[in-house]
């Protein structure tokens, strides 16, 4: 069982997980930005790169900033994960030897200034973890703020993980909180759901959410439903629950329809013809019931999944001139 280490020292050493996709255009001149805005500050800062089975020349790019910069490593991936897989595999290969953990995205859309403003955060030794917030949403279509306010709002009422809002993949973490993350295998994480679930002392820092100068925006609003479907079957049996509910209903609804027509039958001595609205009961009855299945098929699926306990991850390739682990 692990037992949690002492939060209270300070920060002097930071290692920052930066997950990337087919980010060929943004790396490179981000991670030399990142290096030189920490070049003078008193707090050491590693930087190790994930590539989740990039597809252009991303990869290449990570190994030169690797052979140029002492303070850079990565590891590859065999083919494409996810970036919620790739931020655990970051904080899993990254090791023991720093004060704190950091992921942020490697779009460009987080700053190196914001990154600095979350370390000196996170230097009280009340705080455990600080979480950047964004201060606005004025990069996302108004669907997709309305989409995400929506899932906020859902995923707190229906779930024992609170997730702050506007909270996203970019946090501070004091290695107490990492080495509780470790000890969680699951198949399809949610890291906003695991920062909430684990706990711990948090303090939310307002972000700014920069534009995307060059490259194509990975997130889109399907993935953003995918994503929100997968967290809620993660961190909640409420699907399950609400088509029981909607069961006892139909039942309920079903017995007093009968009861209406036994006590018409009775009364007035004839059938009340409902061919019409037969079809569409039965036909929509049926709908609930494949769609109540579908729904415990998911569940059952994830099930599967753990079953097999295969690696959330495979490793291709990582950087050589020293261990990552």
């Amino acid at each position: 069982m692990y037992q949690p280490t002492d939060s209270h020292s300070s920060i002097n050493s930071v290692c920052l997980i930066l997950p990337f996709h087919n980010e060929e255009e943004n790396l490179y001149d981000f991670v030399t930005d990142l290096i030189g805005h920490f070049k003078s500050s008193p707090v050491r800062l590693d930087i190790l790169l994930v590539d989740d089975g990039s597809t252009d020349n991303s990869l290449s790019i990570a190994k030169t900033l690797s052979r140029h910069h002492t303070c850079v490593e990565f590891i590859s991936f065999s083919r494409n994960f996810g970036k919620e897989t790739a931020i655990i595999a970051g904080l899993s290969e990254c090791g023991d030897k720093f004060d704190a953990v950091a992921y942020m995205d490697s779009d460009g859309q987080h700053s190196a200034k914001d990154l600095a403003k979350l370390i000196e955060s996170a230097q009280d030794p009340n705080i455990d973890l600080t979480c950047g917030v964004r201060s606005d949403r004025e990069y996302q279509t108004p669907s997709q703020r309305l989409l995400a306010n929506a899932f906020y709002v859902l995923f707190k009422r229906i779930s024992h993980a609170s997730i702050d809002k506007g909270a996203g993949d970019f946090n501070v973490l004091k290695m107490n909180v990492v080495k509780s993350i470790r000890l969680m295998h699951e198949q399809h994480p949610f890291m906003k759901g695991i920062i909430g679930w684990v706990g711990f002392r948090k303090r939310l820092i307002p972000i700014h959410i920069h534009s995307r100068t060059t490259g194509t925006a990975k997130s889109s609003t399907w993935k953003m439903l995918k994503l929100a479907f997968s967290a809620i079957l993660s961190f909640s049996a409420w699907p399950l629950r609400a088509w029981s509910a909607i069961g006892a209903t139909s039942a309920i609804i079903a017995v007093a329809y009968l009861s209406i027509i036994v006590i018409d039958t009775i009364l007035r001595g004839r059938d009340i013809p409902g061919y019409a609205s037969t079809v569409v009961l039965l036909l929509g009855i049926g709908g609930l019931q494949l769609l109540s299945i579908g729904i415990v098929g998911e569940y059952v699926a994830r099930i599967y999944d753990a079953s097999k306990n295969r690696p959330r991850y495979i490793i291709a390739q990582k950087s050589s001139k020293k261990e990552i682990k």
